[in-house]
């Protein structure tokens, strides 16, 4: 049999099964075109590079900078489990001056959310203002709009 003859039976039986299956030419294409997307998306650096720096007087500063990445972690924390912890969220803005806040969003950096709806299942890199978006209400107590406030009358305007 010569190479050609080979290809064209190949090919055929190919189709034929394609036909006899087509469930698993619709599996191959999913599992094709979720590997395209994964595999051509651009890749991310690190956190600095994907995020927004806020620019810091370090001199201006409350707290050590090992405190205000604790801050960020605490902040984290609030909001990376079962019900958001508003009390907390609120609390921390409030007692940080104005370079705290910046250095405290650039500490938080960006960190994957699995929030609701496709973002559970693929997560979306978030900065803290994403964060603080998606974790508050719109309105009521410790809503979005009052956090953006209080951390706008110091000046920030992040969120």
């Amino acid at each position: 049999m010569n190479l050609n003859k080979i290809r064209k039976v190949m090919k055929q039986k190919i189709i034929n099964f394609i036909k006899k299956n087509p469930v698993i030419l619709i599996v191959a294409g999913v599992i094709a075109a979720v590997a395209i997307y994964f595999f051509s998306r651009k890749k991310k650096g690190t956190t600095v590079d994907d995020q927004t720096v806020l620019p810091v007087m370090e001199s201006d500063l409350s707290r050590t900078e090992d405190e205000l990445k604790l801050v960020a972690k605490t902040l984290f924390n609030a909001m990376n489990r079962l019900g958001t912890d508003e009390q907390t969220i609120f609390k921390v803005f409030k007692e940080l001056n104005s370079e705290d806040i910046k250095f405290v969003f650039n500490s938080f950096g960006m960190i994957r959310y699995f929030g609701h709806g496709v973002g559970k299942i693929l997560g979306n890199k978030l900065d803290l203002a994403g964060w603080l978006k998606k974790e508050l209400s719109r309105n009521g107590e410790y809503s979005y709009d009052e956090l953006k406030a209080i951390i706008e009358e110091k000046g920030v305007y992040v969120l």
